[in-house]
């Protein structure tokens, strides 16, 4: 099942760039992390009756949706919180061993406080670390409180986790259903690699192929098909139509990357081909390509995402060759989406009789590639 397996690497990859959580630890609470951070990403989707007409807002209180998000609120505030304390205790350790050493003359004891398990070594840092570095020595030039730090974290996952296995389950929905070009693609990627067994940082601009597949991906399934609503600061008038300040503006990504106007007669085929040569980009200053939005309020983690997606990719292309079960067509690959704020495939992907070792198989290698990073 290629979708599972795309959700389970992300995740826990994320983990441990930003919090440090490798796979070692608990696994109840790895589970009801994702968990609640499914059900975090399904209620910034769920249709909200106050939001086009705030005085029905009290329905939320009948059908649970309020009580629900208080929950969840909760809940991952309190994990947030066992995220943030655990990175304080880990910084405090070289300070109280430094304390130790000055204050204490027996050199056995110096010696064993100073060999400690590593949580302190400045080598393993992960992004939570680096904010409270900010936080103590007031880096950022303005007060960084406990507070702002959870609501960095909370945006990371809840941008970066669904978002980027989105991409990369359709790019291999792509693939599958057509296998010329995954046969392109995977030409590619070895060429490259010469014989090693994964795909580095340093190899991605040279992918010029995969580069082309990924932006494919995005034209025809935008992570957010309708972005975020944004809304207008002022009084403006566009062709012919006169929007009122404060009026909610949301923008159809889906339907910009499908328009035939610029992308010619077959806008809904998949063909990457249209992207060697084509300066066309997606970081949001080409508008018929903005699966991250545009201007001021664009998506800040564009290189994250990409990174993540193109190594992913690549090194899924490079270790694996994958297929569709035996007898089934690539025309009969179900495409069909499912609703919410990010758009999935409605049904898993099959990919054939033993998909569980790729699974497992595919899995570590890929953890491995990230933890050598």
């Amino acid at each position: 099942m290629a979708s599972l397996l795309i959700s389970i690497l992300v995740i826990p990859l994320l983990s441990l760039l930003v919090i440090g959580w490798r796979r070692t630890r608990d696994e109840a609470i790895g589970r009801r992390f994702k968990t609640l951070l499914a059900e975090f990403v399904g209620l910034l989707g769920a249709f909200n009756v106050g939001d086009l007409i705030p005085s029905l807002g009290w329905i939320n209180k009948l059908n649970g949706l309020d009580k629900k998000v208080e929950r969840v609120a909760k809940e991952f505030d309190d994990f947030l919180e066992q995220v943030v304390e655990e990175h304080v205790s880990k910084l405090n350790k070289p300070y109280q061993q430094e304390e130790r050493k000055y204050n204490n003359d027996d050199n056995n004891s110096t010696r064993n406080n100073n060999d400690s398990d590593g949580d302190g070594d400045s080598d393993n840092k992960d992004f939570v670390d680096v904010l409270l570095e900010f936080q103590r020595g007031n880096l950022a030039g303005f007060p960084l409180s406990k507070l702002s730090i959870k609501a960095i974290i909370l945006d990371i996952f809840a941008a970066g986790t669904d978002t980027t296995y989105t991409v990369l389950e359709w790019a291999m929905t792509e693939l599958l259903k057509h296998p010329k070009v995954m046969e392109n693609l995977q030409r590619e990627v070895r060429e490259v690699a010469k014989g090693r067994l994964n795909i580095t940082d340093e190899d991605l601009d040279r992918l010029r192929y995969l580069n082309a597949v990924v932006k494919e991906t995005l034209r025809l399934h935008p992570p957010l098909p309708l972005l975020f609503p944004r809304a207008v600061t002022r009084d403006v008038t566009i062709n012919g139509y006169d929007v009122a300040a404060g009026t909610m503006v949301i923008t159809n990504a889906w339907a910009i990357g499908r328009d035939p106007d610029s992308w010619g007669p077959n806008p809904d085929e998949f063909k990457p081909e249209r992207f060697l040569g084509n300066p066309v980009d997606y970081k949001g200053q080409n508008f018929e390509l903005i699966p991250f939005g545009a201007g001021r309020r664009g998506c800040p983690g564009i290189a994250f995402a990409m990174a993540m997606d193109n190594f992913v990719l690549a090194n899924l292309m490079l270790r694996f060759d994958w297929a569709l079960p035996p007898g089934m067509r690539a025309e009969d690959l179900d495409m069909t989406q499912c609703t919410g704020l990010t758009i999935h495939r409605k049904k898993y992907i099959n990919i054939n009789d033993v998909h569980d070792t790729i699974l497992t198989e595919s899995e570590r290698a890929i953890s491995m590639l990230f933890q050598k990073r």
